[in-house]
């Protein structure tokens, strides 16, 4: 979402808020949920100091490996619950095809 100029505020709204239990381990859940904050700071920041032109080398990058996403329809007319899984499904791809786990 940094790579796409959007606001930390929207990425807050989108994924800020996690739940996650752990009834054997409380103390796991609130190490996941720190962890998942770091990551989600980390990657919005690394997005956005892309430069205008590894903006589109990323877009054009990713989009190849997402496929064709016509389904979804024109995104002028998408809703903030159809941003959020098309976020999703980016971030999803940009996992599976360029961090290492």
């Amino acid at each position: 979402m940094g790579a796409d100029g959007r606001s930390a505020r929207l990425v807050r709204e989108y994924y800020g808020s996690p739940v996650f239990r752990n009834s054997f381990f409380p103390a796991g859940a609130k190490v996941a949920k720190a962890n998942h904050h770091a990551g989600l700071v980390a990657g919005y920041l690394h997005g956005r100091v892309l430069t205008k032109n590894q903006r589109a080398i990323f877009w054009r990058d990713l989009g190849s490996r997402m496929g064709d996403q016509s389904h979804r329809g024109p995104a002028s007319q998408w809703r903030s619950r159809d941003w959020n899984d098309w976020y999703t499904y980016a971030a999803a791809r940009f996992r599976r095809d360029h961090l290492i786990a």
